[in-house]
């Protein structure tokens, strides 16, 4: 297992956020404390805290964590996965054949937890740049 050391940011705002090390240079608590802006009111008076090591798993060499699915007409529940692979750019390509096999459902290309492509999300933004 590799060992991350994470960040915890909290500002008189209530806004809390953590991120990596690595995102901020490796730069000591003090170093930090100066430079950190919240996310949420952009305000300069945060406190930063790092975590204790935070051990990851390494991914495993072939694990599945690519996902096409299809979700019902709400938008709440997966009524099929159509392909779980280990590679995006075979991801993408099942994402786009299952686009041309049905092309009015609900489909999402996703990371794991994250989206990485939506025919929701997308039909939003195309509905947008119309108004």
């Amino acid at each position: 297992m590799d060992e991350l050391r994470v960040i915890c940011v909290e500002c008189t705002c209530g806004r809390r956020w953590w991120g990596r090390s690595s995102e901020v240079g490796f730069r000591s608590i003090q170093d930090l404390a100066g430079r950190m802006v919240c996310r949420g009111c952009g305000a300069r008076n945060v406190s930063v805290a790092y975590a204790d090591h935070v051990a990851v798993p390494a991914p495993e060499p072939n694990e599945l964590w690519a996902s096409v699915e299809i979700w019902d007409d709400a938008g709440i529940r997966i009524q099929e996965t159509m392909a779980r692979v280990g590679n995006l750019g075979v991801g993408v390509a099942a994402y786009e054949r299952t686009l041309l096999e049905r092309p009015n459902r609900n489909v999402t290309l996703r990371d794991r937890a994250r989206i990485i492509r939506s025919t929701a999300r997308d039909r939003e933004r195309r509905g947008k740049r119309l108004d």
